[in-house]
């Protein structure tokens, strides 16, 4: 599988590893583009080999379109998210009015 690279590699805090074709906020600032943001956490604990299984894997994301298809696919799912989150709390405020 054939991929370019990302033109933005972000280290964070979190234990995850994420590629993304959008705008991302930093602390201070923001970065546009293909990024790729990496666990610093995770790098201190992974082998070099397992590192480079993970980054591999992430931007193969780029070549399969799934970046594209997210840009898609979030919009719904947060809508649905939010639905059920205030019929969550439009039950909880019933049952506590009771």
């Amino acid at each position: 599988m054939n991929s370019e690279h990302p033109s933005v590699n972000v280290l964070h805090a979190d234990s995850s590893f994420v590629v993304a074709d959008t705008k991302y906020k930093l602390t201070s600032s923001s970065v546009k583009g293909r990024i790729l943001s990496i666990s610093l956490p995770m790098m201190s604990i992974l082998t070099v080999n397992e590192l480079r299984s993970i980054i591999s894997h992430e931007i193969a994301h780029y070549s399969g379109w799934d970046v594209d298809l997210s840009k898609r696919v979030l919009p719904v799912y947060s809508g649905i998210t939010s639905t059920l989150s205030q019929i969550n709390r439009g039950l909880n405020h019933s049952v506590v009015g009771l």
